[in-house]
């Protein structure tokens, strides 16, 4: 059985990270979701995922069949403060570790920088180059 941790973020909108997620590699067809924390995620073996004891239950999951051969489940659990933690194995880290999570953050925080600066009208420009990401807003 893989061990699973939780990686706190500040991740708040669900909408921006399922963006966010798929321009780091996922289709909106590969990411379930859910209002509430009532998505069980399950390992490789197709048994419930357990955390200090508890069954992980997300608002946000990624079938295992979409995150590799012999993966678990990839999923975001809502926490009480509304930002979403991340729920991904030690064996999936492997892929989906620092170097994916800092690029799904990246991309989040454009997504948000971008919609701020369109709110007050600018025009908006978001340039990636390597693991840069500028986002530009021009009158």
């Amino acid at each position: 059985m893989s061990h699973y941790t939780s990686v706190k973020t500040t991740y708040k909108s669900l909408s921006d990270l399922v963006a966010a997620l798929c321009l780091c590699g996922f289709t909106e067809e590969q990411i379930e979701l859910s209002e509430e924390n009532d998505m069980t995620l399950i390992g490789y073996d197709n048994a419930h995922r357990i955390i200090d004891g508890q069954v992980v239950k997300a608002a946000l999951r990624i079938h295992r069949r979409h995150v590799g051969r012999a993966s678990n489940d990839i999923g975001y659990v809502k926490q009480a403060d509304g930002t979403y933690s991340a729920i991904i194995s030690n064996y999936d880290k492997r892929k989906y570790g620092k170097s994916w999570q800092d690029s799904v953050k990246r991309e989040y925080n454009a997504r948000i920088a971008t919609r701020q600066l369109q709110r007050k009208g600018y025009k908006v420009n978001v340039i990636r180059n390597g693991k840069t990401i500028r986002v530009e807003g021009k009158q």
